[in-house]
């Protein structure tokens, strides 16, 4: 009976040592595992909705950067060809009426003629020199981005020029025109597009 009492005991005691000594001792290390072994359905949450809200905020961003930088090449395309009118102007005393009386080196380079108009490599950007009616001599020169719907007109004469907010574009379109001519709200409202003014 001593011998069970002592044993029992001895297990007891051996049981507090190591449960309370030494697991005080190693509570720091133990713990720091335990609570570090992976991440709760909350904190996954919180991440995955503060990856939305960024990523509803940076997309919108980087579409418009990426719409401008588009737009910039139309207007640099439509001033291009402006430059060759405008010599062919000096030489004949009157705009091209094709693309193929102009100086092709004058032209954006790998675009294609088709017509009264200029088709890039990748479909998405057309330049057309624009009069009114069939044969005439051109008014205007006009670009349009099939991506954003939006387009870049100038006036041959006085060289005024617009933009073109189509409503296929829906906002995108808008946008894109608000931020390149500084404007808030267009100028002219037409059946498929609003027009700012720059």
């Amino acid at each position: 009976m001593y011998l069970t009492k002592k044993s029992r005991s001895k297990s007891v005691l051996g049981g507090f040592i190591c449960n309370v000594i030494l697991g005080s001792f190693y509570s720091e290390s133990r713990s720091f595992s335990i609570k570090r072994a992976g991440f709760t359905l909350i904190e996954l949450l919180v991440v995955v909705l503060i990856i939305g809200i960024l990523a509803a905020v940076a997309v919108p961003q980087y579409q418009t950067a990426v719409d401008k930088a588009r737009y910039a090449q139309l207007m640099s395309n439509v001033n291009a060809v402006l430059k060759a009118q405008q010599i062919y102007y000096m030489a004949n005393g009157r705009y091209a009426s094709s693309f193929e009386e102009l100086d092709g080196g004058l032209l954006p380079a790998g675009y294609v003629i088709s017509q009264r108009t200029l088709v890039s490599p990748g479909k998405d950007i057309h330049i057309a020199l624009g009069g009114f009616g069939t044969g005439t001599t051109p008014t205007y020169l006009y670009s349009l981005d099939t991506r954003s719907y939006s387009g870049y007109l100038k006036y041959l004469p006085d060289s005024q020029a617009r933009c073109y907010a189509y409503v296929e574009g829906g906002e995108r379109a808008e946008r894109v025109c608000r931020s390149m001519t500084g404007r808030k709200t267009y100028t002219v409202w037409e059946e498929r597009a609003k027009i700012y003014a720059f």
